[in-house]
């Protein structure tokens, strides 16, 4: 396997040598999705108890990579990672692949291309579909019948949050969207998804503020399965959308740009191994014409349009503001965890309306990950805080 560098990112080209062969299980890969540009594909395996076993990571991409990074996590204790193998003979010869020690205590293997040097003419990677490793896994003689999965790992460090990328020499990285694997050993009982409560009913105001309620996803048999939530409303956001059970998503009813009245749709959970999937959600939004008075701050802060900012179609939201006089401005956006992600505005501005974009990156000039995030406008008067949603 002249392909298998072993060392911590970032890799050395150290080979790893005498691999133990293992014994190839039944290995199937899913049908590649339509619009599977930049994704990362993981083959799914049926074993019996004690066998050892071969998972397949193909990737696609549609554009040029400088090299990848992928982390991966397997769901149960049945099943370990004992090796990954990287195919570096399907890339530039110019790159090196290598794994970091296994993390047996997170169930966590991670892989990864890298050029050797960064010196011109640098390697890339074309458009294309490639065979990127091997990740060899052996069972447990004693293991229940079950289901499995191993998926992207996202892995949170005191300085950050560590996420799957592919890399491009114009310094952008992109989180691929990943097809799970699936390991069903032995014969494991049909697994139910539950969802509760199946009726949700948001309460919203004009010009107010968003309603946001959530739902519980789990399963009956205390097997973790992928789900997927759908919709079909302009007004209604499920975050996320797309999780593993158990799973806590919100609903937020977006009511920009509605009338007084009742609003309804069916959000429908779906998990591909649950026997009863999909199951449906009815969501009714209700907007009143108006919510508990509001202390006069002297200014008017809009909901960002568009919202969610989905950054595949959008290269910006803005965001509007109004003041009665000149004041003091200062206007950031936050994460969930109430870290400040960028400074928008800090400085004084003119009586009238105002329009801010924000174009999805931080301080730093990173993209944001995918999720929920505040805007927060303060002035000498008070402060308010709206939510934003963003969709990569």
């Amino acid at each position: 396997m002249a392909g298998a560098f072993q060392a911590c990112i970032p890799m050395s080209t150290r080979l790893l040598r005498n691999l133990t062969f293992v014994a190839l299980a039944v290995v199937v890969f899913m049908p590649v999705p339509a619009g599977a540009e930049n994704a990362v594909f993981i083959s799914s395996a049926a074993i019996e108890p004690g066998e050892s076993f071969v998972l397949e990571v193909e990737i696609t991409t549609d554009i040029e990579l400088a090299g990848w990074n992928l982390n991966f996590r397997w769901s149960s204790n049945a099943v370990r990672c004992d090796s990954a193998v990287v195919d570096s003979a399907n890339f530039h010869p110019d790159f090196a692949a290598g794994s970091p020690p296994i993390d047996y205590v997170n169930s966590v293997v991670k892989i990864a291309l890298t050029p050797k040097e960064f010196v011109p003419p640098l390697p890339a990677i074309p458009p294309g579909r490639y065979t990127a490793a091997r990740l060899y896994f052996s069972g447990l003689a004693d293991a229940e019948a079950q289901i499995a999965v191993v998926d992207s790992a996202i892995i949170e460090h005191t300085t950050g949050t560590e996420r799957s990328t592919f890399a491009t020499w114009s310094g952008f990285a992109i989180e691929p969207v990943f097809y799970p694997g699936l390991i069903t050993i032995g014969e494991p009982p049909p697994t139910e998804i539950v969802v509760e409560p199946t009726l949700v009913f948001l309460q919203g105001y004009l010009e107010g503020d968003d309603p946001i309620d959530g739902v519980a996803i789990t399963t009956d048999g205390g097997v973790d399965l992928d789900w997927q939530a759908d919709w079909s409303s302009t007004w209604l956001t499920v975050t996320p959308f797309v999780g593993k059970t158990p799973g806590y998503p919100t609903l937020i009813g977006n009511t920009f740009g509605l009338e007084v009245g009742d609003y309804r749709d069916t959000v429908w959970i779906s998990s591909p191994l649950a026997v009863n999937s999909p199951v449906a959600v009815e969501v009714v939004l209700r907007v009143d014409s108006g919510g508990p008075p509001a202390t006069d701050l002297g200014f008017t802060l809009m909901q960002n349009r568009p919202n969610p900012f989905v950054m595949y179609y959008d290269t910006e939201t803005s965001i509007e503001y109004s003041l009665e006089k000149p004041t003091g401005v200062t206007l950031d956006i936050y994460n969930v965890l109430g870290r400040k992600v960028r400074n928008l505005i800090a400085r004084s501005v003119g009586a009238g309306d105002h329009i801010v974009n924000w174009d999805g990156r931080d301080s730093q000039g990173r993209q944001v990950a995918s999720g929920h995030y505040f805007y927060r406008m303060r002035t000498d008067r008070g402060a308010l805080t709206r939510r934003l949603i963003v969709i990569k």
